[in-house]
């Protein structure tokens, strides 16, 4: 369920989920304390904190004194870092 639609798990209280799921609440409590969280609630923040895109991390910047060959260098370079991530 959570690998399906995460975005979906994040608005399911947990006997939605654990429906969702066809276990019980208590199987999905260990589940989500196997990732330390505190509680279902600390574990949908978590969640949520996943699903949010990062920037790549060989970012690198274009700066004025740059020739424009190497503007189109980094820009490649940055799209090919971004979709490997």
């Amino acid at each position: 369920v959570l690998l399906g639609a995460p975005e979906a798990a994040l608005k399911m209280s947990m006997a939605e989920l654990s429906e969702a799921a066809q276990t019980s609440d208590p199987t999905v409590v260990r589940f989500f304390r196997r990732f330390e969280c505190a509680d279902y609630q600390d574990f949908k923040v978590r969640l949520g904190q996943g699903l949010i895109p990062q920037a790549p991390f060989d970012y690198e910047a274009i700066t004025n004194a740059d020739a424009p060959e190497n503007v189109c260098n980094k820009i490649i370079n940055n799209s090919l870092h971004a979709i490997q991530r």
